[in-house]
């Protein structure tokens, strides 16, 4: 499930610029294009004793919906009875990163690893919190202990490429837009990620081959850059 895109290195980052006929392309567009697939899917239900299981659910729905301040506003009335309840801090901090509230939403993804070591979901958002807070190196250390968990997760493997094209390490990127492919041969977003990175590096046939990919897949904004850079 993808929610609002968060706001990693946003004062640096950038979408496609239009300059004339032009298209500005740099790794900073990277990161914001993948950077919602790191928003990782809500914990499942759970029969958790420390809160009511219908105050969990009801806080999913509410973030589901796009209602964060009415999740977090039920999170913090129960807060009482879910201090050892690691599903209720990841909630809770999701709300809060949906509301940029970042500082806050560390602490509360923090506190939910710290009650449960093997949270991958809580390891990927806390790194893209980190990322937020410019943390770059903390972001990436998330990242890398959500693999350890689980090294087929694709949200950890496309936000850490994106981080490292970030960092202006296109190869390190491609290789896990690659590991993310191998698993999942349809993942569109990793087309057109891992296209965007070879056309910064001069590779312009693998750039193009990859957004076509994309596009056949569904992105949209493939076709843009097949019809201006691919001529």
């Amino acid at each position: 499930m993808t929610l609002a895109k968060n706001n990693s290195h946003a004062a640096k980052m950038s979408r496609l610029s239009h300059m004339g006929n032009s298209i500005i392309l740099n790794f900073n567009v990277i990161t914001i294009l993948a950077i919602g697939f790191g928003l990782t899917n809500l914990p499942a239900p759970s029969s958790a004793l420390a809160t009511p299981l219908t105050i969990k659910n009801q806080a999913r729905e509410n973030l589901k919906a796009g209602k964060s301040q009415e999740a977090l506003d039920l999170l913090n009335k129960n807060s009482s009875q879910s201090n050892t309840d690691s599903q209720y801090f990841f909630l809770k901090g999701r709300a809060l990163q949906d509301l940029r509230r970042n500082t806050e939403s560390l602490s509360n993804y923090s506190i939910a690893i710290f009650l449960n070591p093997k949270y991958t979901n809580a390891f990927i958002n806390r790194g893209l919190v980190k990322g937020a807070l410019k943390d770059i190196d903390g972001a990436l250390s998330d990242l890398d202990q959500a693999l350890i968990i689980d090294p087929k997760n694709l949200a950890a493997l496309i936000n850490r490429g994106v981080t490292y094209g970030g960092l202006n390490k296109p190869l390190l990127a491609i290789t896990d837009f690659d590991r993310v492919i191998q698993i999942d041969p349809n993942y569109a977003d990793a087309f057109r990620n891992r296209g965007l990175t070879k056309h910064l590096i001069g590779d312009k046939k693998g750039a193009c081959d990859d957004w076509s990919k994309s596009k056949d897949l569904g992105i949209v904004d493939a076709a843009e850059w097949l019809a201006k850079l691919c001529r």
